[in-house]
C-alpha cells in the first residue's frame, strides 16, 4: 500500500487511506523528520483558522494499556496516549496504542465523506509525536518493526483490538476539520451507506493483517 504526502503549513501531511502499520510508520518517521526540520525554521507569520471541534480531544490520555481503552476514545484522546508512552519509554502500550489509533482513524475515513477531513489523522499525528526526540521516535519504531514481524504478538494484538470493538463515537474531530466545517453546504457527514461490521473487519484486515472474521479457518 502506497500512502499519498503533501503539505500543510510546511510539514508532511496524508489523506489517510487503507494503509498498513509497516506504512504509518514509515510515514511517522519521515514527518517527524520533516517537523523537526521545520521547527528549526522561520517561517511567515499565519492566520490559522479552525473550525469549533476540529481535532478535539474530549478524554486526554495518559499512558494506558489496550486493557484500558474504551472505543468511544477517538485518534485524537490515542495519539496523546501514544505520546505519553513513548516519552515513559513504555514502548509495547505505545504500540498498541498507535495500533488501533490508526485502526479508528482509517475506519473514520470510510465514513467521513468530507475527503479533505481526511488528513486529520495525520496532523494528529504531528501535533502529538512531531516533537518527541529523534532518538524517541528510532526506539519506538524499533519496537513496532519488531511487534509487527512477530506474527503471535500480531495475533495478540488483533485478538485485543477485536475485543474493544469499531469506534462508537462520532468523528467530530475529523469531521470538524474538513472544508465542509467552513462552506456551511449542508448533505451527509457521514456516509448513509456506511456498514460498521464490514469497514471495521476491512479496517482490521488491510492495517494490521489480522484474519477476516469471516473466514471460519481463521477464528
Amino acid at each position: 500500500m502506497t500512502i499519498d504526502i503533501g503539505t500543510q503549513n510546511g510539514l508532511s501531511v496524508a489523506p489517510v487511506r487503507t494503509i498498513s502499520l509497516k506504512a504509518a510508520m514509515l510515514a511517522l518517521a519521515c514527518a517527524c523528520s520533516i517537523s523537526g526540520h521545520a521547527s528549526e525554521t522561520s517561517t511567515p507569520s499565519v492566520v490559522n483558522h479552525q473550525a469549533n471541534g476540529n481535532l478535539e480531544s474530549k478524554h486526554p490520555l495518559g499512558c494506558i494499556g489496550l486493557g484500558e481503552v474504551k472505543n468511544d476514545y477517538t485518534p485524537a484522546d490515542l495519539y496523546k496516549g501514544v505520546a505519553a508512552c513513548v516519552n515513559n519509554g513504555d514502548m509495547d502500550k505505545a504500540a498498541g496504542l498507535f495500533s488501533i489509533a490508526g485502526a479508528y482513524g482509517i475506519f473514520d475515513t470510510l465514513r467521513v465523506t468530507d475527503r479533505t477531513a481526511h488528513q486529520a489523522v495525520t496532523v494528529l499525528k504531528l501535533e502529538n509525536l512531531g516533537s518527541l526526540p529523534k532518538e524517541e521516535i528510532e526506539s519506538f519504531q524499533a519496537a513496532m518493526t519488531s511487534i509487527s514481524e512477530d506474527s503471535a504478538r500480531m495475533q495478540v494484538l488483533c485478538q485485543q483490538i477485536r475485543q474493544i470493538g469499531a469506534p462508537s463515537y462520532v468523528p467530530r474531530y475529523m469531521i470538524q476539520h474538513g472544508m465542509s466545517a467552513f462552506t456551511s453546504k449542508g448533505g451527509d457527514e457521514l456516509d448513509p451507506s456506511f456498514d460498521k461490521t464490514v469497514a471495521w473487519d476491512k479496517t482490521l484486515e488491510s492495517y494490521l493483517h489480522c484474519p477476516s472474521t469471516s473466514d471460519p479457518e481463521q477464528q
